[in-house]
């Protein structure tokens, strides 16, 4: 339901019941919130580790995102 979401144009949007389109809206919503997490940790971790290293701390030590 999230890609289908990602295909719509907003006239595609208004074409359908309101029931779907609130429930296709809420899937694609929550597909895009756990895909800019993921890259904002990611970008987080990339960007604060080479700072954490820099400064003497040993590598092990560095905290690791699953």
């Amino acid at each position: 339901m999230a890609k289908e979401g990602l295909l719509y144009t907003s006239q595609a949007f208004l074409q359908i019941g309101p029931d779907r389109r609130h429930a296709v809206m809420r899937a694609t919503l929550r597909e895009l919130e756990i895909t800019l997490t993921d890259g904002a940790l990611s970008m987080f971790q990339r960007l604060v580790a080479p700072c954490w290293l820099f400064c003497g701390c040993a590598e092990s030590s560095f905290p690791q995102l699953a």
